[in-house]
């Protein structure tokens, strides 16, 4: 076998186990969860004993979070072996993610979660270090939105050149400020604020809104 052949092959291995353990596992639970709801649906109408609905979704919402699950370890697979991506397209990538999150979500009401992006960023003077940064961010405070707030709707409001900052906000319960001091995910959202010189703010109070607030340098 030559140098190139082996080097496929390791590829290829590589490529396989990924696929193996990370993408095929939460499909697998995604399909797990909706035979058992299959199944208790079934036995709850030849009971005559509906589920409550709070149980069906529920399971739906189980199931779908595995399917998104699975979509983003695709999509970084397909990221580890083809070219890197920043700016724009980073961008649009990871905000149709964190859209097929949001589609699997519905309010108190029973109502689609409304995101509504506005303004756009300089993308041909963004430096790429800075683009992947501030995509990380967003996306992760819109997925915080999404799991923990009970939100109906999400707004990102990112400004006009030349000002540099972008606001998330959500209308739902919000939280008591001081309960995240220690919370992973806010430290490594702030983490990578620093790394490209910018200041993250996080404003909430029990009720809500919540509103996060990113402002970097040029």
């Amino acid at each position: 076998m030559s140098d190139l052949e082996e080097s496929l092959h390791a590829q290829r291995t590589e490529i396989a186990g990924q696929i193996h353990d990370q993408i095929i596992p939460p499909l697998f639970a995604a399909r797990m969860q909706l035979e058992a709801l299959a199944s208790k649906l079934l036995a709850a109408s030849n009971s005559g004993n509906p589920l409550e609905s709070s149980a069906v979704h529920l399971s739906v919402d189980r199931a779908a979070e595995f399917v998104v699950q699975s979509m983003m370890a695709a999509r970084e697979l397909l990221s580890d072996v083809s070219p890197p991506i920043t700016g724009e397209r980073y961008w649009q990538q990871q905000i149709e993610l964190v859209s097929d999150l949001l589609s699997t979500r519905v309010d108190e009401h029973g109502q689609s979660v409304k995101l509504n992006v506005s303004g756009d960023f300089s993308w041909e003077t963004m430096p790429a270090e800075t683009s992947i940064v501030l995509t990380n961010i967003v996306t992760e405070a819109i997925r915080n939105a999404i799991r923990h707030s009970g939100a109906s709707r999400i707004d990102v409001a990112i400004a006009s050149p030349p000002n540099r900052q972008i606001d998330v906000t959500d209308n739902g319960s919000g939280f008591d400020r001081s309960s995240i001091k220690s919370n992973h995910g806010m430290m490594l959202m702030q983490s990578r604020a620093k790394s490209i010189g910018g200041q993250l703010k996080i404003d909430s109070r029990p009720g809500g809104p919540t509103q996060m607030t990113l402002a970097w340098p040029e």
